[in-house]
């Protein structure tokens, strides 16, 4: 108690709450009872940071989960992720839905483009760093504990249409899935009509523009992505993590070392 009221008192303490972005009551307050049932927007489920730019409300948002809580959900809150974290993340629903399984976390200078009745499902423990942009006129679905990095492009959609020159017209759209606990790295784009199996690990930089014949835990990456390598997990345990940086840092010419604890439990919640 006596360290947390000096911090109250420390320059530092107000230096770094002045660099993030602010909670901001009133727009919490319109999100959470212009979309949601009285019943769950009393608890404000959802909270805004900063000036999150509303630029169409012709849609729907949903929070489908058994469980209910305060700031469950999480939009434009200022984070650690690498990428710069200025700019307010921009949402335009027009005539589209998102819906919520449950907790998420949604980063700053993002972009969530759904119209034309299309759909993007956020499975439970859904997170998404800074600078990515969304969009579906279609349905874009994250399974439970998907991580986005930073600036990427998730796309059900090639956004026009095009014909042959017999006049034959193509489908410019497709739904994407997302499987559960998988990794999306930075700079990454996945287009139209794309599966990913669970646990999958996108390297950066790279194109995924097909679904791929791979089962669970591999790693894919390139333009066009392929498969790099099998059997590999993301390491979500942040005891874990904190572990391993310890010691490389003190085993720097170490390759590897074997794991004896779990390391793909999630516990950044």
């Amino acid at each position: 108690m006596m360290k947390r009221f000096i911090k109250l008192f420390s320059i530092r303490f107000y230096i770094e709450l002045l660099s993030k972005n602010w909670f901001n009551l009133p727009e919490t307050i319109f999100v959470n009872f212009y979309f949601l049932p009285f019943k769950q927007a009393i608890r404000l489920p959802i909270w805004i940071y900063g000036n999150v730019r509303l630029i169409k409300l012709d849609g729907k948002i949903k929070i489908e989960s058994s469980k209910i809580s305060s700031k469950m959900i999480t939009i434009n809150c200022t984070n650690e992720s690498p990428c710069n974290s200025n700019g307010n993340t921009e949402v335009i629903l027009n005539s589209g839905t998102l819906i919520f399984k449950g907790k998420a976390q949604i980063g700053c200078g993002c972009r969530i483009l759904v119209y034309n009745n299309g759909e993007i499902i956020f499975g439970e423990h859904f997170r998404m760093n800074n600078q990515n942009s969304l969009s579906s006129c279609n349905r874009l679905q994250f399974e439970k504990m998907v991580v986005l990095g930073h600036q990427n492009q998730i796309y059900d959609t090639d956004f026009h249409f095009i014909a042959s020159n017999h006049g034959y017209a193509y489908n410019s759209s497709k739904p994407v899935l997302l499987g559960a606990y998988t990794f999306i790295s930075n700079r990454v784009t996945i287009t139209k009509g794309v599966t990913l199996p669970p646990y999958t690990i996108v390297s950066a930089n790279s194109l995924v523009n097909k679904t791929l014949s791979i089962e669970s835990g591999n790693i894919i990456g390139g333009i066009p992505a392929k498969l790099l390598a099998q059997d590999f997990y993301r390491i979500r345990n942040i005891k874990v993590e904190a572990s391993l940086y310890k010691y490389f840092k003190n085993h720097p010419n170490e390759k590897g070392i074997q794991l004896t604890e779990e390391f793909n439990t999630w516990t950044n919640y």
